[in-house]
């Protein structure tokens, strides 16, 4: 497939030879105004198309920066309430190995057993698998 800045440039091309050799082309019975103007416009169409594109890709590109910082700020929060709680519950009660229990089945999730940023990051918002697989192919991207 062509590049638009290829397609653009043909496009320009064939314009200016329709320019150039109008005389030849109208005595073939075909009227070159009407020509490069179906040019211009398939032109001007393209490059419409493309801006919206890329500028959607910038806006995802953001966003998924957005995500990111989002998952990491959102999950030291989420460790420092799992610390806050293991602390007010008592260390060694089973209501806190329960709070623990929930981190280190995060932790396991995705593959990180022991880093706080990548891990509780992950599914800070929600320990729920539909969270954590789209944080994950966030992450990712």
């Amino acid at each position: 497939m062509n590049s638009v800045n290829d397609q653009t440039g043909a496009i320009d091309a064939l314009a200016q030879f329709i320019t150039d050799h109008s005389a030849l082309i109208t005595s073939k019975g075909l009227t070159p105004a009407t020509l490069t103007t179906t040019l211009t416009a398939a032109k001007t169409d393209l490059m419409t198309k493309d801006s919206t594109q890329e500028s959607a890709k910038t806006t995802l590109k953001n966003a998924t920066l957005a995500v990111e910082a989002a998952l990491a700020a959102r999950g030291m929060e989420f460790s420092s309430m799992i610390d806050l709680l293991v602390v007010a519950l008592g260390k060694t009660s089973n209501e806190a190995k329960q709070v623990q229990k929930i981190r280190k089945d995060l932790r396991a999730k995705h593959g990180s057993p022991s880093s706080s940023s990548n891990s509780s990051s992950s599914g800070c918002s929600s320990s729920s698998s539909s969270s954590s697989s789209s944080s994950s192919s966030s992450s990712s991207s």
